[in-house]
Formats: C-alpha cells, sequence, structure tokens
C-alpha cells in the first residue's frame, strides 16, 4: 500500500511538471493561474520554516520575497512572520513596520577624529553604533544620526557600523560607514610682540588652530629644538645687551610639523652703570643671616668692589651697615652680622664702577625672636607649670609662644606645645595630660613671620603613680574561710610598701575594710580569707600602696557557704555547629559543699531541659568539661543547660539556645518579603543539591530564585517555574506574570567597571547564610564538566535548570520564557557586559551580554 501511494504521488508530481504549477488539495482542482503553489485544505494550513531571530539573520544570501516564522522577534516571544526584501527582513506586525538600514551620509575626517553620520530611516525610533559588527554589544545613540569619534590616528581608514531599530526589529544587516582621517600638519605660527631687555628676550607667537605644541630653538633645526608643549611664549636669557638676535619656532601635532617661523629682536642698550641682582636672605638666626648678589654686567668699566648693604628702613646704601665682596662679575655671597633679634630688615646688593654705584632689587627678612625658658615648677603626676621670657627685638609681631615638651630631648611644635598669647614679654604655660613617673624635655618656643625659635631646654620628671594591680578569683571557699590574692604589675614609679587583699559584704572594699597583708613589692601573692560569716555575699579586690596612695584591683565576689548545697555550674557557649552536632559544656563552679558525683550537659527542643532529655556524662568534680551533642536534626532550635549532680540534688546553668545548620540535600523555607530585593512577597521551600561535577564542592538551590517551585520540564514556560529575573550587579528583582513586569522597568542602560557587589547580591540578602552567586569560573566548570551541548545537558543534571527566558533591556518586556534560559554568573567582562550561562535546544555555553539585561539567578554556598 506504501509503495501504490508514493507511486500515485510521483504521477501526480509529474503531471503538475507539465504546467511548471503545483496544487496540493484533496478535490483534485488545478492551481490557480497566478500561482506555481496552490494550496487548499479546509482543516490544514500552511507552515512555513520556524527558527529564532539569529537564525534568521544567518540565512545566506536571502532571496526577496523568502518567508520563514520568527518564534522571538515579536514584542511578547509568542512569534510573528517575516519576509525578506529591499535587503533586508521584514516583521509583519499590524501595529508596527520594521525599520530599513541606514544609508551613510557624509562623513567630516580631520587628522585625530571623524565625525559620522547617516540618513534617517523610516519607522525607526532610535539607532545603535559600533566599533565592530557585533548588535549585541553596540552603543545606543537614541535619535542621533551622528557620532564624534575622537583619539584616532591622522591618515588612517576606519570602518564602523550602524543600525535602526524599533520595537519591532532592528534592520538586521549593519550598514558599514568607511572614512580616512587627514592628513593634516599644523600652519607655521605667526610671529607675535618680543618683549626685550639688556640681557634677555621674551619671544611671543600666536596660537595656531589643530596644533598640539610648539617648539623654539636657536637654530634651523627641528630635530634639535625645545619642546615647550602648548606654551606660546618662551624667555631666553644671558644674553649681551644691544644685540640683534634669530631665533625659529614651530608648531606641530600627531601629522607632523609646519615650517620654521623665522623671528628677530634686539636686546635693549647698554647700561654704563654695573647690573646687580640681589640674592634671597638664607641661614637666618636671631643675630646673623646670609644674602649676596650676582653682578652680571660690568657697564663697560671694570667692578671695583660689591656687597650687600642693609637697614631698618627701606631703600639700603653705603650710607649704612653693608659688606664688601672682591671685585668683578659673578656670584659672590655676603655675611651679615650684628642684626638685632625680631627686627625687619631691607637688603640690597651694590656694584660699584668707576662711573658710579649700582642698587640690585631689594629684599627683605626678619630675624628670628630670642627666647628664654622658665624653670619648672608644679609638678605633679599629669601636670606642670612652666613659661618664658620673648625679648622684645626690633618689634616684629610675635605670632605665637608658648612651651612644648617631649620624652625625647629637643622637642619641638610637632611634639605636645601650649599657645600662650602672641607679642613680647614674659608668659606662663599649665602642662596637662602628662604621665606620671616620666622624665621629660621642655623648651619655650616663640614663632615670628621667618620661623620658630626655641629657648633653652629644661628636664622634669612627674611624681610617682598609682601601683597597678589585679585581684584573683577566689577558691577554696568554705563556711568561714577562703583564698585569694593578687599580682602588683607596675609600682607606678614609687616603692609598694604594703599589698594584700580586703574584703567587705559592700563593693567596692577599701583597706578600711577588712583585709590581709601579704608583704611589699612588685609581683603575685596570696592571701586567705578568715574569720567570714557563713553563706554571705562578699565583694573583694586587690591593693597595693605605694608614695603615690593606694590602689585596687578589679572586684570580684564570692558567698560563703552554710550547709551543703547543690552545685553551681555554668553553661559554655556553643561551638562546632553543624547538621547533626554541636560541641558546649559547663563549669561546676562550686560543688556545693558535696562532691559531685557527675555532670554533663542536657538538651531538648523545649526550653529548660533536664537530665530526663538528651544529654551527656562527662565525668565528675568542680572544674571545666566539655560535651559533643550527636544525633542532633538539621535546621532545628534546641536548649542547652550544664548539669551537676551531688548528694543534695540536681543543678543546673544558664540556658542557652542555637540553631542546626542545614544539610545539603535538604529543603529550606524562606519567606520572601516584597520590596528592594523581592518583587512580591511569598513562601518558598527550596530544595538544595551537591556533588554537581565540575563544582562538587558547592551546595546549589534547584530551582530559581523567586521560583514556586522547581520546573516541571526543560521548556517550561510558567511563571511560578520561571522565578524572578534581575539585572547586573542590581539588587532589585523583577516579576513578569507573562503580560505584566513587577515593579516597574525604570534601569535601560548599565555601564560601570564591576562585578557584582555582595551588598546587591540577592541570594546573600534573601537566603543568608553563604549563599551568593555563582562566579564565571564556577559556570565555567559546571558547563565544561558535564559535557553539556545543548539544554538537556543542563535539565538532565542536579541543578534541573530550564528555559525560563529573559526580560529585555530596552522596557522590561518577557522574551523566550520556554525556549531560552540565562543565569547570570557575578563577573562582568567589559562595564557594559557580564558573563551569562546560555542554555537553549542547540547548545549551552557561557557567553556576555549587556549588563541592563534582566536574567535568572541560581544560587550556590561553599559546602
Amino acid at each position: 500500500m506504501k509503495q501504490l501511494f508514493i507511486f500515485i504521488m510521483m504521477l501526480l508530481l509529474l503531471r503538475n511538471s507539465l504546467y511548471a504549477q503545483v496544487a496540493i488539495n484533496s478535490d483534485g482542482s488545478l492551481p490557480n493561474n497566478s500561482a506555481m503553489l496552490d494550496v487548499k485544505s479546509i482543516n490544514k494550513g500552511f507552515l512555513p520554516p520556524r527558527m529564532t531571530f539569529v537564525e534568521m539573520n544567518a540565512i545566506i544570501n536571502p532571496a526577496p520575497g523568502l518567508m520563514v516564522f520568527c518564534i522571538d522577534c515579536s514584542a511578547n516571544s509568542s512569534g510573528t512572520l517575516a519576509m525578506f526584501f529591499n535587503g533586508m527582513w521584514h516583521i509583519f506586525n499590524s501595529s508596527c513596520l520594521s525599520p530599513g538600514s541606514p544609508v551613510a551620509s557624509l562623513h567630516i575626517p580631520s587628522s585625530n577624529q571623524i565625525v559620522w553620520n547617516w540618513n534617517t530611516v523610516p519607522w525607526a525610533t532610535g539607532y545603535k553604533w559600533n566599533i565592530v559588527n557585533s548588535y549585541g554589544t553596540a552603543i545606543d545613540m537614541g535619535t542621533n544620526i551622528s557620532k564624534t569619534e575622537a583619539g584616532l590616528l591622522c591618515n588612517t581608514s576606519y570602518s564602523r557600523y550602524v543600525w535602526a531599530y524599533n520595537s519591532c526589529a532592528n534592520s538586521g544587516i549593519a550598514t558599514t560607514l568607511t572614512q580616512t582621517t587627514s592628513l593634516d600638519p599644523p600652519a607655521a605660527p605667526i610671529s607675535g610682540s618680543h618683549i626685550p631687555s639688556t640681557t634677555q628676550v621674551v619671544w611671543n607667537w600666536n596660537q595656531v588652530v589643530g596644533a598640539l605644541g610648539y617648539k623654539w630653538s636657536a637654530s634651523n633645526i627641528y630635530s634639535a629644538a625645545t619642546d615647550l608643549g602648548t606654551n606660546t611664549s618662551y624667555t631666553e636669557t644671558g644674553l649681551t645687551c644691544n644685540t640683534s638676535y634669530t631665533r625659529y619656532i614651530w608648531a606641530y601635532n600627531e601629522c607632523g610639523n609646519s615650517t620654521a617661523t623665522t623671528t628677530n629682536q634686539t636686546t635693549s642698550s647698554c647700561s654704563p652703570y654695573p647690573t646687580v641682582i640681589t640674592s634671597v636672605a638664607t641661614a637666618i638666626t636671631q643675630t646673623t643671616a646670609t644674602s649676596g648678589g650676582n653682578v652680571t654686567s660690568n657697564g663697560g668699566s671694570t667692578v671695583l668692589f660689591r656687597g650687600v648693604c642693609w637697614s631698618t628702613s627701606q631703600n639700603p646704601t653705603l650710607l649704612y651697615n653693608y659688606t664688601t665682596n672682591g671685585s668683578d662679575t659673578g656670584v659672590f655671597v655676603s655675611n651679615l652680622t650684628g642684626l638685632t633679634t625680631n627686627t625687619l630688615y631691607y637688603v640690597r646688593a651694590y656694584a660699584v664702577n668707576p662711573i658710579g654705584t649700582s642698587y640690585g632689587n631689594e629684599t627683605t627678612f626678619v630675624t628670628f625672636p630670642t627666647v628664654t625658658t622658665t624653670t619648672i615648677t608644679g609638678i605633679t603626676q599629669i601636670t606642670a607649670t612652666s613659661g618664658g621670657n620673648v625679648s622684645a627685638g626690633g618689634g616684629v609681631n610675635v605670632s605665637a609662644r608658648g612651651v612644648c615638651w617631649s620624652t625625647i630631648t629637643s622637642p619641638t611644635l610637632a611634639d605636645s606645645h601650649t599657645t600662650d598669647g602672641t607679642g613680647t614679654g614674659i608668659f606662663t604655660s599649665s602642662l596637662t595630660g602628662l604621665t606620671g613617673n616620666t622624665l621629660y624635655y621642655l623648651r619655650a618656643y616663640a614663632t615670628n613671620v621667618t620661623g620658630t625659635s626655641y629657648g633653652n631646654q629644661q628636664t622634669f620628671t612627674t611624681s610617682p603613680i598609682l601601683a597597678t594591680v589585679t585581684t584573683t578569683p577566689v577558691t577554696l571557699v568554705t563556711l568561714t574561710n577562703a583564698t585569694s590574692g593578687g599580682t602588683v604589675t607596675t609600682t607606678g614609679g614609687g616603692t609598694v610598701t604594703a599589698r594584700g587583699v580586703c574584703w567587705s559584704v559592700a563593693p567596692n572594699p577599701t583597706t578600711a575594710n577588712s583585709k590581709t597583708t601579704d608583704g611589699a613589692g612588685i609581683g603575685a601573692f596570696s592571701s586567705n580569707l578568715t574569720a567570714l560569716t557563713p553563706n554571705t555575699l562578699y565583694y573583694v579586690r586587690a591593693y597595693a600602696t605605694n608614695s603615690a596612695g593606694t590602689a585596687y584591683g578589679n572586684e570580684t565576689t564570692f558567698t560563703t557557704l552554710l550547709n551543703p548545697s547543690i552545685p553551681t555550674v555554668t553553661t559554655t557557649a556553643i561551638t562546632n555547629i553543624t547538621p547533626p552536632t554541636a560541641t558546649s559544656g559547663g563549669n561546676v563552679l562550686s560543688d556545693g559543699g558535696a562532691s559531685v558525683a557527675f555532670r554533663g550537659l542536657c538538651w531538648s527542643t523545649n526550653p529548660n531541659p533536664n537530665i530526663t532529655d538528651s544529654h551527656t556524662t562527662d565525668g565528675n568534680g568542680t572544674g571545666v568539661f566539655i560535651s559533643n551533642m550527636t544525633g542532633l536534626s538539621h535546621n532545628t532550635q534546641y536548649f542547652v543547660r550544664a548539669y551537676a549532680v551531688n548528694n543534695v540534688g540536681t543543678s543546673y546553668g544558664n540556658e542557652i539556645s542555637f540553631t542546626t545548620l542545614i544539610g545539603c540535600g535538604a529543603s529550606f523555607l524562606i519567606n520572601h518579603i516584597a520590596g528592594v530585593v523581592s518583587p512580591a512577597s511569598k513562601t518558598v521551600i527550596y530544595g538544595t543539591v551537591t556533588n554537581i561535577p565540575g563544582e562538587a564542592a558547592k551546595c546549589w538551590i534547584t530551582s530559581n530564585l523567586g521560583a514556586d517551585h522547581q520546573a516541571t520540564a526543560v521548556n517550561d514556560a510558567t511563571e511560578p517555574s520561571g522565578g524572578w529575573y534581575w539585572q547586573f550587579n542590581r539588587k532589585q528583582g523583577y516579576k513578569h506574570t507573562g503580560s505584566a513586569v513587577t515593579p516597574a522597568w525604570t534601569i535601560t542602560t548599565i555601564n560601570e567597571s564591576s562585578n557584582w557587589i555582595t551588598a546587591n547580591d540577592p541570594c546573600a540578602i534573601e537566603l543568608g547564610n553563604g549563599w551568593r552567586i555563582p562566579t564565571n569560573s564556577e559556570w565555567t566548570n559546571v558547563d565544561a564538566s558535564g559535557n553539556w551541548t545543548n539544554w538537556n545537558g543542563p535539565w538532565n543534571s542536579g541543578l534541573k535548570l530550564h528555559a525560563a527566558g529573559y526580560l529585555y533591556s530596552s522596557g522590561g518586556s518577557l522574551y523566550s520564557r520556554g525556549s531560552y534560559g540565562f543565569y547570570w554568573s557575578s563577573t562582568q567582562i567589559i562595564s557594559t557586559n557580564g558573563w551569562v550561562l546560555s542554555l537553549y535546544s542547540d547548545g549551552s555555553n557561557m557567553y556576555d551580554n549587556l549588563k541592563a539585561y534582566g536574567f535568572s539567578m541560581r544560587c550556590l554556598k561553599d559546602y
């Protein structure tokens, strides 16, 4: 029968080929004259090829009129028909027409940038531009049809790419833009107005458009010229008066340099007098200073002598104090002596030739003030009194005065100091914050405009302080006796003449109460407390007495026994908590007057556990013991108390509670609360799994973060299975019902250089206990070790990853739920893109995508 059917179909096709037309129907009618293929049916339709947007655009040289059904081209990922014509794919959508490819316009090049231009496209709502042919990483230009790209090389050809887009689709194939930058060295500079003097010329020139900098030289050799950067002025010194000079200037940029501009200038006429410059005063003290000068020109005659002159009045001459420092031109040094402290002086260098005397520029300086240090008095453990006397000198203002001190010789203002007014005269200083029994060095100081001078140094030692003592815990408590003691750790600088313990029935006992005397000096001592009252609470402190007084140690308490009673026991803090075990213990502080027969730990899921509940037995007697609890339930709160038993009865320590950990493989419950992380409030039970190949030491949740339950199939397209979606390094999650996103979508682009930070990690915030987002390396290891080649690998693994779809960056629209799955890593690749695990029917791999997309989240923790 099968062979007969095939034979009949071949006959039909042969018959139809005679017409060069084909009819597919059940009534035997011929094809319509206008159609090569005429399909007729009352209960079946025509099904064109089904493919994704990526697969559709991968078709090589599609013919005009080629039609496919694009399964992910519509706004809600429900699919729509697409036809290729006019060089691009067009999406069939009653409310929107897909835009065509942009047409390149006239670009505007320069030597280091290009202004790229293109024409507007009908139905386009925006454009994207990129340096590579990748729409996914392209820069969104909005409605701009121009992009300025700077930092390019001159005389270099560049290719760039541009797309048009709207809410239906983009233009598909990129429009290639090409342009070559220009080869334009700058024009030669135009000489400006130069400024001459007898020994220098300030050369000036105008700015040149497009120049990155300028070079200047005394010779017409560009390679030997001085690079001045962007400066348009150069000062040349050391020239000869009344002399003509020629110099050369070039402008340059990255493409080359201009021709040289030749400039000329003559220095000013020579003076018959010497020319001299005054040096700034240095090495200033209270009565001396150093200055000098430089005779740069002799004026045409020999310099007979030279030096500096100074006065407390302006414009000093040789009628005032002066030095004589050689003859002829050149640099000389002058020493000024016999100066008055704290005085303003005016100084000028001079030079004398047979024509006359020349003076240099006037400089000024102020001598340091003179200050003496007052004898130190009023010394205590923490304070002392000193001061000083600032001489009047020349009456320059003293802006600050006081004393400075240190435990190191020659203290300065960088050490502790006082500020005790301004001006000259006697002042008093109070030193505070000192340390007892310590040697200090002290100097008075005075500051004027020149600097700070210091007085003579004095030393003093602060008074001894109280000794330091600690109290030994009380032991061997009976009805009327106990043992304590202490340790004297420091003497405070004085001899410890007595030490011991004091006690009272009131807090803070002193040596006025009952006390022992247990020797003297530094070190440990033991004290016996006697004649105590039974069944009484006592307060105890060690003490130590030196010349500064009596110091007391920390206070401790104890209670004497009356008759044998139950032991006293405390419970140790819980440690080493795991899912089935934990460690605690206790400390039997007192046996109550009767031997402790046994001791241990008891626990229960109810408060106030006792030895009828689960318990350990850990020896006997007083002291510290350790208890190990086993057989505990996972994720369960327990109450714990230590216990001790003597022949009077059983006593219990303080109660402590703790919760065991969740074991990987067990489920745990999370109450999500709507807010800045969860887009909705709900209670979810998350399963866990470990031993996943590639990351076997990690514990993973087995459903998406925010999902009501684990997916039922790899192509499960339901919202409860899909969970919530996140943008990269943003803690706000989004829920998409299939028709609306919650909360409102506000972020459309993300450009920041950062991996996903812990403060924004929704796994850590919502699940706690060490949960986090997987890194790119962890996803890569799992993908490679599982040999995942399509979505069956992730789905059949213990993780049960499925195609939960994604939210589009421009408005949060839902795409591909049931056909694609995207899972964020915490690792970025560039400022706009992060690493993502992608899975679909034909693939599973790591790739980068825009940070502004909303992708699913799967959490893990180290286990």
